[in-house]
């Protein structure tokens, strides 16, 4: 009866389980699993979604995998993921704050900020710092030094020691630029009009007269006539409550505002507070130009060399005396301590000037120039007017719009104007195809033919820098341009700059061997150079830079041996600049401004010929002090993340490193056209009342607020 009743039992089983299986044969997407003698069968049924997937990934998968392969491809072209920068994210960051070590304070700015004294020129004690604003001296920057953190990083391109500045020691932004602000300095024209509205009710009318462009003694107005926007603006800023504003650090941005909104408003205030300052008169503000001259004029006196002074020529051994006859006075040769230099900053109409701005250029002026023991340098602004109607050469009124819109009125006495037509008269004829549509002398091509023209007006300036608005010298700039200047002095004259040709990577033998200082040249060396660059000085052919192709008038076109350095930032002397303006005038030949004087040195180290710029026939050949010298400093560059110096070094100094897909890992650093870290750096240092930052050179700087 039992074995009936198994076999009663498996016989329904099997035939349950044959139904199940032909079921799930006859249904698509049913599957049956044999899971063995004790686990019998299982039965799956997949999803209609799953099936058509499957499907599609069987009749397509040579098309899918087309578009994916593809798609991988244009993501890492798009965002960049193919290039070095990518690949160096996943190395470790540094730290953006390195914070004060409260209890390790070294001293105070007062004393030689960075270099020991023995190493800085010798300061008499007659040679005291010259009158600032209000009579009084400036003190020195910074005010405060510290010993710098351990948690300090550290730069992974050039040195401190070439460049002559101290990494042991770091200041905050307070110390640095606290001197510097309206409160310190008892500069009142620039307070916020919502201070001085009672005052503002009270402005007159002006008079259209350009040789009278004070007000007019009339009945006072009930609403200012100044300018329409302006207007506005300060009667929103009257009627707004605001915040106690720190004089350091100036007004802040109200959240939410669009920088194009902001920029807006900064260029009101500057309007405001330079109409301001005619009406507070010459106590409200100082007159810097004034202030530099005094202070060249007191060195003079101070060195008993007020009879007059010759022209430091760069070419001969300095002299300190003439040998004179009993009873006459001696004429005193200047000397590479008494060379005068100005360094010409490069602005433009209605540019945007921020706290930061002025605090910087103020710093320029005083560390420069006031508190210089040697010969002062000059700063001077070259404002490039853009808008063609403005007749800011034969009319004062246009001159003076431009002014007010455009520079506080502390510096007007720093500015002059140039445009692009101006430049087209002074170098007509000059040949050439342009990308974008561009001429020959427009701004952005030709940026230095400005300086050339200030050259031609200012005979007596026997160097001048070309110094852009957003670069930001953490530290004493009188230590640093002194530093460049002492290593460039002491390099020998190297025929064709190769040694100059790429970055210096510390811990990288084939990059030290490079720079290592040979001692068997001697020509050139303990003379100033005529080119310094703060960048590598390179061949741009097959180097992949934007310009390579930009080669005007010389006979073997882009095959024309030259050379370039990114960014202009530099110093040249007057000789080389005067070389500049005739190959300009009277060869009319022409190269991009960032490949036009290091070519020039190059070709002043070469055979004369046709195919450079320097050849028998032309006149200003044989009137020049030829060969020139040029000089790449390699100052410190900080870097975003901790790269291996030999990889580093491999990505940075190769030789097609100037295309842009390579050229991208400058990017991360702290100083290039378009370094990003250079920002986050600056900010973070301005930002945090207590973050401590060594010497460093930072560019670009822009929209600080």
């Amino acid at each position: 009866m039992e074995a009936s009743n198994g076999t009663h039992h498996a016989t329904r089983f099997f035939s349950l389980l044959t139904d199940a299986r032909t079921t799930s044969l006859s249904v698509p997407g049913t599957f049956v699993i044999n899971l063995g003698k004790f686990g019998g069968f299982y039965i799956i049924r997949v999803p209609p979604v799953v099936q058509r997937i499957l499907s599609l990934l069987l009749r397509k998968w040579k098309t899918l995998i087309f578009v994916a392969l593809f798609g991988t491809l244009a993501a890492f072209g798009l965002f960049g993921a193919m290039s070095t920068e990518w690949r160096e994210m996943t190395y470790y960051r540094v730290d953006p704050y390195p914070v004060v070590p409260g209890t390790l304070k070294s001293g105070h700015g007062s004393a030689s900020p960075f270099h020991p004294p023995a190493s800085r020129p010798i300061t008499p004690p007659k040679f005291g710092a010259c009158l600032g604003p209000q009579g009084v001296p400036v003190p020195r920057a910074p005010a405060e030094l510290y010993d710098t953190p351990d948690t300090h990083p550290v730069p992974l391109v050039g040195s401190y020691d070439a460049a002559g500045m101290d990494f042991g020691k770091c200041m905050t932004y307070r110390s640095r630029y606290q001197m510097y602000s309206d409160e310190a300095l008892n500069i009142t024209y620039r307070k916020d009009v919502s201070e001085l509205e009672s005052y503002l009710a009270k402005v007159e009318d002006y008079d259209d007269d350009p040789d009278n462009v004070k007000p007019l003694k009339s009945k006072p107005k009930s609403k200012t006539l100044i300018n329409s926007t302006s207007t506005a603006t300060a009667a929103n800023d009257a009627s707004t409550k605001r915040e106690k504003v720190d004089p350091l650090y100036g007004p802040r941005k109200p959240e939410g505002m669009s920088e194009g909104e902001w920029e807006g408003r900064l260029r009101d205030r500057l309007w405001r507070s330079n109409v301001l300052s005619e009406e507070l008169g010459p106590t409200s503000f100082p007159d810097w130009r004034a202030l530099m001259d005094n202070c060249y004029q007191k060195r003079l006196h101070d060195r008993g060399m007020a009879g007059g002074v010759d022209h430091f020529d760069p070419h001969n051994l300095p002299t300190t005396e003439e040998p004179h006859t009993s009873g006459s006075r001696p004429r005193v040769f200047t000397t590479p301590e008494t060379k005068r230099t100005a360094v010409v900053m490069r602005s433009y109409e209605g540019y945007a000037w921020r706290e930061d701005d002025i605090l910087n250029m103020r710093a320029l002026i005083s560390e420069l120039s006031l508190n210089n023991p040697n010969t002062p340098y000059d700063v001077r602004i070259l404002v490039e007017v853009k808008s063609r109607h403005l007749a800011v050469f034969t009319s004062e009124w246009d001159r003076l719009n431009v002014l007010r819109s455009s520079v506080p009125r502390e510096f007007w006495g720093l500015v002059e104007l140039w445009t692009e037509d101006e430049m087209c008269a002074l170098y007509p004829g000059l040949p050439g195809k342009f990308l974008n549509k561009m001429f020959a002398q427009t701004s952005y091509r030709s940026c230095l033919m400005a300086l050339q023209k200030f050259y031609l007006d200012h005979q007596e300036y026997d160097f001048m820098y070309n110094w852009e608005m957003d670069v930001r010298y953490i530290g004493n700039y009188l230590d640093f341009f002194e530093g460049i200047e002492e290593y460039s002095r002491n390099e020998a004259l190297h025929s064709g700059m190769d040694k100059y040709d790429t970055w210096l990577v510390p811990n990288v033998t084939a990059s030290e061997d490079n720079w290592r200082d040979n001692k068997s040249i001697a020509i050139g060396r303990g003379e100033e150079a005529d080119l310094i660059t703060l960048g590598p000085i390179f061949d741009p052919r097959g180097s992949g830079w934007y310009w390579e192709y930009d080669v005007q008038n010389y006979p073997p076109g882009q095959s024309t041996d030259r050379r370039a350095s990114i960014g202009t930032n530099m110093r040249m002397s007057r000789s080389l600049l005067e070389a500049m303006n005739v190959v300009n005038a009277e060869a009319k030949k022409s190269l991009h401004c960032e490949a036009w004087p290091t070519t020039l040195v190059l070709h002043s180290q070469l055979p004369m010929s046709h195919d450079h710029s320097f050849y028998p026939e032309a006149g200003f050949t044989h009137n020049l002090p030829l060969p020139f010298k040029g000089v790449f400093v390699p100052h410190p560059v900080y870097f975003r993340h901790v790269w291996e110096p030999e990889v580093l070094h491999n990505r940075i100094n190769r030789p097609d490193f100037y295309k842009k897909i390579n050229e991208k890992v400058m990017r991360d650093s702290s100083f290039y056209y378009d370094g990003a870290h250079s920002r986050e750096v600056y900010m973070g240092w301005k930002e945090k009342e207590n973050v401590c930052r060594a010497p460093m050179l930072l560019h670009p700087i822009k929209r600080v607020n």
